[in-house]
């Protein structure tokens, strides 16, 4: 007796090596595989020698802990303890924030991933949005950042969180933030390797991971007009140097069509003569978005992207 078998056709995804910038994988191998060298030296040499002599094992034990001690901290203890500081009174669930919890589930399925966790912290004063990652990745955004963005806005500021965690991002982005609000004398010389590799990754991953979100969200979205505002709104809530108002950018990309301005025409707008200057990566973001609306990849990708639409429905 025949047996039929029903085969399934297999559903079009968007791979994160389809929207990534070439050096943000090796950015992100290259500090890890630097961190374990330096770790291998460091606990490796004192080891050798307490094979050697056995008074020297205590050496080696503290430079084993000086190691895998911060490793620990920064890579499971702080995440978790930040997550249980926040609290489940302030997760969104469908009874608190449901409409966040609404687009969250929303956007998770087209990008293709599991629910995170949502958290909304009580702070009237600063906007920000982060995702933290200690196990499974959850997402913390401020009471703030509802109020300074715009709806669509702020659902471009939570794809690209949920972008971080599709593109493997969690966790080296979790690094650097917890580093960041670390005093520098004790991540200096407490938690020196795992600094390190903090260090590299601000140095040679973090800008084109920023890149790697900026496409994905730009073909997720496929308004560059949207981007640009949500990259530069957050962008002055959260650094001091840029001197533009919320109402200036609005101003501006509101003379747009679509955002087809020219570099120099970006930083006119801003004051921006010396402020672009201070900040070149901001600049260079900006550029950046026009340049991806203008390539072939990127109508390549939105034709992959519609295919995934499509098999959702």
């Amino acid at each position: 007796m025949a047996v039929k078998v029903r085969i399934e056709k297999k559903r079009p995804t968007l791979k994160v090596e389809d929207y990534a910038v070439p050096g943000d994988r090796s950015g992100r191998q290259t500090a890890y595989i630097t961190f374990l060298v330096l770790s291998l030296f460091i606990i490796g040499i004192p080891t050798a020698l307490a094979l050697q002599d056995q008074r020297k094992w205590i050496t080696a034990g503290v430079c084993i802990a000086w190691v895998i001690v911060p490793w620990w901290i920064y890579f499971v203890n702080l995440p978790r303890r930040y997550r249980s500081k926040i609290g489940l009174k302030n997760r969104a669930m469908p009874t608190h924030y449901p409409e966040i919890r609404d687009l969250v589930a929303q956007q998770c399925r087209i990008v293709g991933i599991r629910e995170p966790e949502v958290f909304i912290f009580q702070d009237e004063e600063n906007g920000w949005i982060q995702t933290i990652s200690g196990g499974r990745p959850f997402v913390v955004f401020t009471t703030k950042l509802l109020q300074m963005l715009k709806p669509k806005e702020f659902a471009c500021a939570m794809l690209r969180e949920l972008g971080r965690i599709k593109s493997g991002h969690a966790r080296a982005r979790s690094l650097l933030y917890f580093l960041n609000r670390t005093p520098r004398f004790l991540r200096g010389i407490f938690a020196m390797p795992v600094w390190f590799l903090g260090y590299i990754l601000w140095q040679n991953w973090e800008d084109d991971a920023e890149d790697t979100l900026d496409r994905l969200v730009l073909i997720l979205t496929r308004d560059a007009r949207l981007c640009a505002s949500t990259i530069l709104k957050m962008e002055i809530e959260n650094n001091p140097v840029v001197n533009v108002s919320a109402e200036e950018v609005e101003d501006y990309l509101g003379q747009q069509d679509p955002i087809k301005a020219s570099a120099m025409e970006v930083s006119a707008h801003f004051k921006m003569g010396t402020t672009v200057q201070q900040n070149p990566e901001l600049f260079e973001r900006l550029k950046g978005l026009i340049a991806v609306t203008q390539s072939k990849e990127y109508k390549e990708l939105i034709g992959k992207m519609d295919e995934v639409l499509a098999s959702l429905k």
